[in-house]
C-alpha cells in the first residue's frame, strides 16, 4: 500500500478558511436574530397573559409593532370638519404657538416683537397679548379624527361619536387656538389652547 500524502494547493486552504470565517460571522449573526426572536415572542407572552388586553382596542398586532407608533401633539386652526364615507376629517393649518419669554423671543426672531428703549439706551421687547403664533407653512392637512376622540373646546366637551359636527363647525368660526394630540396621524383629542 502505498502511503502517499497529496498536498492541498495553498489557495484552497485559504479559501476554505475564509469559507468557515464567513460561515461562523453567519451562523453568529443568526443566534444574535433568533435570540432577538425569543425575546420578542417572551415579551409577547408576556403581554397575552396580561389581561388587559381584553378591555383595550390595542390588539397584539400594534404591541409587537410598538416602534412603529408614533405620538404626536401639535398646534393648529381647524378651517373644516366633515363626514366622508362615515368618517369624521378635520382640516388642519399646523402653526407654532408659543407663551411668555419665548413668545418674546420668537417674535424677536422673526421680526414680530414690540419694544421700547429705556433710559440707558436698552432696547427691551415685549408683546402685548404674552403669546406669540407663527404660521410658517400654510399647508393644509386633511387628518382623520378617531371615532373614540375627545374634543375639548370652551363650548362643548363631549365624545367625538356624540359631538356634532355642525356644533364644531360653529365653534372654528372663531378661529380659536387647537391643540391635537395625535397618533400615526388619526387625531384622538382636540383641545382649544387657552391664551393668556
Amino acid at each position: 500500500m502505498n502511503n502517499t500524502h497529496r498536498k492541498i494547493p495553498e489557495n484552497i486552504i485559504t479559501e476554505n478558511q475564509s469559507m468557515v470565517k464567513k460561515l461562523m460571522i453567519t451562523n453568529d449573526s443568526l443566534k444574535q436574530e433568533l435570540n432577538k426572536i425569543k425575546s420578542n415572542i417572551t415579551t409577547v407572552d408576556a403581554v397575552k397573559e396580561d389581561h388587559q388586553l381584553k378591555d383595550t382596542n390595542i390588539g397584539l398586532s400594534a404591541i409587537k409593532d410598538k416602534s412603529n407608533l408614533k405620538f404626536e401633539k401639535q398646534y393648529c386652526y381647524i378651517n373644516k370638519v366633515h363626514k366622508r364615507n362615515g368618517v369624521v376629517f378635520i382640516e388642519a393649518d399646523f402653526i407654532e404657538f408659543f407663551k411668555g419669554k419665548k413668545a418674546v423671543q420668537k417674535a424677536k426672531e422673526y421680526g414680530d416683537a414690540e419694544f421700547d428703549i429705556n433710559k440707558s439706551g436698552d432696547t427691551l421687547y415685549f408683546l402685548y397679548n404674552n403669546y406669540y403664533i407663527k404660521n410658517k407653512n400654510p399647508k393644509l392637512r386633511i387628518l382623520e379624527l378617531d371615532d373614540r376622540a375627545r374634543v375639548k373646546a370652551n363650548k362643548i366637551n363631549q365624545i367625538s361619536k356624540d359631538f356634532s359636527i355642525k356644533a364644531l363647525n360653529q365653534i372654528i368660526l372663531d378661529r380659536p387656538i387647537f391643540i391635537l394630540k395625535m397618533n400615526n396621524s388619526i387625531v384622538y383629542e382636540i383641545i382649544e389652547q387657552k391664551l393668556p
